[in-house]
């Protein structure tokens, strides 16, 4: 049985996440600049995400507007996208004439597959940074003491 972490290594995990996990979008169409701007703040404010290991809903929010220059939203995307255009961004769905829009049981489990899936994208991300780190740090160790 996995031993569980204490509340220091999960802030420290948190804190790792927020500042170094790469936003995940489209290769040819980025993520809109006020969503990216505004990542690492939605990555403070939900400081569950390391104990759920799901990306947050903004994330998901930004990947969608990303994929959806690729091609129009099926109807179960458009819903998750406009419940999560209404949840963090109330003012501009409104100004649109946006209805309170709540998900279904499939859109509910597709929303959690992605954040599971952006969180596993973003934590194997920082993984291969940190051992590519190690390694050069010990070549450079080995350059200078000669090993």
């Amino acid at each position: 049985m996995p031993k569980k972490k204490d509340d220091e290594t999960l802030f420290v995990d948190h804190m790792v996440y927020v500042f170094t996990a790469p936003i995940v979008q489209h290769p040819m169409w980025p993520v809109p600049t006020k969503i990216r701007d505004e990542m690492m703040l939605y990555r403070l404010a939900e400081s569950d995400t390391i104990t759920k290991q799901m990306a947050t809903g903004w994330e998901v929010m930004g990947y969608i507007s990303s994929q959806s220059l690729m091609g129009p939203l099926n109807h179960e995307w458009f819903t998750i996208y406009m419940y999560l255009f209404k949840k963090y961004m109330p003012q501009e769905s409104d100004a649109i004439g946006n209805e309170e829009v709540t998900l279904g049981i499939q859109e509910s489990q597709m929303l959690e597959r992605i954040q599971r899936w952006m969180f596993k994208i973003q934590t194997e991300h920082i993984k291969a940074k940190e051992k590519d780190s190690k390694v050069k740090r010990q070549r450079t160790l080995d350059a200078v003491f000669g090993e």
